[in-house]
């Protein structure tokens, strides 16, 4: 009876202890699959963490700075931006007075003949970015009744052709701290070389002047190019 009973106790303990293993197993899956489930969810974040943080560097970068090079707002540069661009302030530009006619900025390396200077011509050649320019600055006789700048450009371009290929265009601007019109592509006669002249009216001592800037190479015009070192050069004129 006593074999019979532990042979029976022996079955119930092996019983249990399937029971047990089995639940054990259960138990261990469950934590494998929630780990599994946590590991996926870890993993979900970061690449949605890592995308967002790529998509807002994008965006980032394709939002237009409100800021220039320097720093400004442009909405502040734009409200303090002179008419003309300041020249070059590096070594490859001075200023030179040439008697009480001019005080200008010029490329170092440009030619300057003072020749006519005693009736207040000045005429400076060189080269601006692979082209070749001569500018003559000089103080024109113009009429007792002509009283501004506009009536002076207005009696100036009537007696001028217009070219074939480049419209003539006007701006308002000031130079030397009075104003001045600048005209661009001008011909003195009909196949004559293009021209971008500035009508400066009078300064304190000195009587309207007049600029006036040609390509002087063979190659075709370029109206723009030229006028990019004819606003340097308006800009470096001294009141």
């Amino acid at each position: 009876m006593l074999t019979t009973g532990r042979s029976i106790l022996s079955s119930g303990e092996l019983f249990a202890n399937v029971v047990v293993r089995k639940r054990a197993m259960h138990l261990k899956r469950s934590v494998f699959m929630t780990d599994m489930a946590h590991s996926f969810i870890r993993r979900r974040f970061v690449a949605v963490s890592v995308g967002l943080g790529l998509a807002l560097i994008l965006l980032v970068g394709c939002i237009p700075s409100t800021r220039s090079a320097g720093g400004q707002d442009q909405h502040e540069q734009s409200a303090t931006a002179t008419t003309e661009p300041s020249p070059p302030s590096d070594d490859t530009w001075i200023r030179q007075s040439y008697g009480s006619a001019w005080d200008i900025r010029h490329p170092a390396d440009w030619e300057v003949n003072t020749a006519g200077l005693m009736e207040g011509f000045l005429g400076i050649e060189g080269v601006f970015d692979g082209r070749r320019y001569n500018v003559s600055f000089t103080y024109p006789m113009i009429e007792p009744t002509v009283d501004s700048v506009e009536t002076w450009v207005q009696q100036e371009l009537a007696a001028l052709p217009t070219h074939p290929d480049f419209e003539r265009s006007l701006e308002d601007l000031t130079v030397a701290d009075v104003p001045a019109r600048k005209v661009l592509n001008v011909m003195e006669a009909p196949g004559g070389p293009l021209s971008h002249r500035a009508y400066i009216w009078r300064r304190e001592t000195k009587n309207p002047a007049l600029v006036v800037i040609q390509q002087e190479d063979s190659m075709p015009p370029d109206p723009a190019h030229m006028e990019q070192i004819f606003d340097l050069l308006l800009a470096g004129i001294a009141p």
